[in-house]
């Protein structure tokens, strides 16, 4: 098998001229030395990725072994070895979850698969970039949309992008006593999700050195849930020294306590067991859940992932509000993200921001009145509320324990002053600068929520001035990733937080023809968010206001 191996491996290079002709230098971690060719050995086997456009590209790779039959609600365990090329061409795995609009059940249990993209060169002790994607935890995967691909940036930082899958929803976070056996306790801790790119991270650092990287300088990065997942990994005791630099894009802290989830759990679990058959009224149901644990678990274990997912309806996005975080005191702590108030995280440079607004995505599909001030003010407002609540506040505590932190807004997409977006008028009233829009602006592609929104927003008209930002936040974005510190030639200077009064963060903009990067000159906090409030509009609109973004009346 091993000559044949190598009789491949030559065949390769003699047909692609590859630049390394001697025969790979297995080292002894077992991993082959990185030669810039599409053969690459990793802990598991050989594999086989792609190379085009001047990167290498290794999809599907299995990290973990599939989460299926009795390794459901359990954590990740290692992926066994195999015997012949593993071909990392085509993507693969998905977890379960709603399919947006149309509501049906689509993915798969064996959904722990992750990307790679690598420069063509025989550069090692590359940085290392890992995307953790977003929707809610409860939707999306690392192939969901393009906005997600790694060639890009992986090319023009010099660096390996690493993306990657991980369970989700009532599989990624769910816990009863009946499926705890109290001799495992990631098995019991119920954040399979959570484990399951803790165990990535893992397995990163035990395998990108085969690809040219460096396992001491990994950066997180995540939006929207894929920032709260980003946030959760610097509480978590069990993340700690597995990365060393975090991005929060659109992030947020929620968690409920173990007892909470119980409860939560209870309650899904009677209502399947009447849905099924099993017992004729909830009544039974919560009687069996008291008296026969084993019963329940047999119960569950024959459910499909389409069964489980039944009991709930997905919105129209496919995001359910089931999907938690739990406070287990074991993958997270009791406290959940009060630990970044006490000072127990990871003290690792971060940088954090969001959307100038956000809410606006989520606005068009549930409101119609998009050429209205009511709508403006929510849109602004509700990314105000956003950057209140987890941008700046989260950027003070993590300041305050000595972590360097660098904030941004993103604006690009909203109105200017004079009432022009580079969207043009519906669009720059109807979207903005809306929730995701950054994520290709980092990552330098040319798509926004795949082809759905792409045409609408990335025009001809604008191209010269978006691609003059994306490119500026990318040499930024990459700096980062290489050396700790967000910074460009002829760049302005990006302080960190409080460093300088008058330039607390970058405001990421632009206009049709150029870049336009401004400095945040004051915090947003909830007693700035309450007094614009307060002062912009009348008593019965500042109530509106608040219902809509779920504010107290008073503050």
């Amino acid at each position: 098998m091993r000559n044949t191996l190598f009789l491949l491996f030559f065949l390769f290079c003699s047909l692609s001229a590859c630049q390394s002709p001697q025969k790979p230098e297995i080292l002894p971690d077992g991993l082959s030395r990185w030669q810039n060719t599409p053969f690459v050995k990793i802990s598991s086997g050989w594999i086989q990725g792609t190379r085009d456009k001047g990167v290498y590209s290794f999809k599907g790779i299995p990290y973990a072994a599939p989460p299926i039959k009795n390794l459901r609600w359990k954590a990740p365990r290692p992926h066994p070895p195999w015997e012949n090329i593993y071909q990392a061409t085509t993507f693969r795995g998905m977890s379960p979850q709603f399919l947006p609009f149309f509501g049906w059940v689509i993915g798969d249990e064996d959904c722990l698969y992750l990307n790679i993209w690598r420069p063509q060169s025989l550069e090692t002790n590359l940085p290392v970039y890992v995307w953790i994607h977003g929707g809610g935890n409860s939707i999306g995967s690392a192939h969901y949309v393009p906005d997600y691909d790694g060639a890009r940036l992986a090319k023009n930082g010099n660096l390996i992008f690493v993306s990657l899958n991980y369970r989700l929803g009532l599989l990624g976070w769910f816990t009863h006593p009946s499926l705890r056996s109290g001799t495992n306790k990631d098995d019991d801790s119920g954040n399979y999700g959570t484990l399951d790119i803790i165990f990535a991270l893992h397995w990163i650092q035990s395998n990108i050195p085969a690809f040219g990287g460096e396992p001491s300088r990994v950066t997180i990065a995540g939006e929207s849930a894929g920032g709260l997942n980003v946030l959760s990994l610097l509480i978590s005791p069990k993340a700690k020294g597995l990365f060393h630099r975090a991005i929060i894009q659109s992030g947020y802290t929620s968690n409920i306590s173990k007892e909470e989830a119980d409860k939560k759990a209870s309650q899904l679990i009677a209502r399947l067991l009447v849905k099924k058959r099993r017992v004729k009224s909830l009544e039974e149901a919560y009687h069996l859940l008291r008296l026969n644990p084993s019963a329940i678990r047999d119960f569950l274990y024959t459910l499909s992932a389409k069964d489980i997912l039944s009991i709930l309806k997905g919105s129209m996005l496919g995001m359910i509000d089931e999907a938690n975080l739990i406070a287990d005191g074991e993958v997270l702590p009791f406290d959940g993200f009060t630990a970044l108030e006490k000072g127990n995280f990871s003290r690792v440079p971060v940088i954090i921001g969001n959307n100038k607004e956000e809410t606006k995505l989520f606005l068009s599909f549930s409101r119609k009145d998009w050429d209205t001030p009511l709508y403006q003010a929510l849109g602004f407002l509700g990314g105000m509320r956003w950057k209140a609540f987890y941008v700046d506040a989260i950027a003070d505590t993590l300041h305050r324990w000595g972590t360097p932190v660098y904030v941004y807004r993103f604006d690009w997409g909203s109105m200017d002053t004079n009432g022009e977006s580079p969207l043009g008028p519906k669009e720059g009233k109807r979207l903005g600068a809306f929730h995701t829009l950054e994520i290709p602006f980092w990552l330098g592609n040319d798509t926004i929520q795949g082809f759905f929104l792409t045409g609408r927003v990335f025009t001809k008209a604008n191209e010269k001035g978006r691609k003059d930002l994306s490119y500026a936040m990318q040499v930024y974005l990459s700096a980062f990733v290489h050396k700790g510190i967000p910074e460009g030639e002829n760049l302005p200077r990006w302080f960190r937080w409080k460093e300088n009064e008058d330039h607390l963060g970058l405001l990421f903009d632009a206009n049709k023809r150029e870049k336009n990067i401004g400095y945040q000159t004051f915090p947003v906090t909830m007693e700035t968010l309450f007094s614009y409030i307060e002062n912009n509009y009348s008593p019965s609109e500042q109530k509106l206001i608040r219902e809509t973004l779920g504010l107290p009346q008073s503050f």
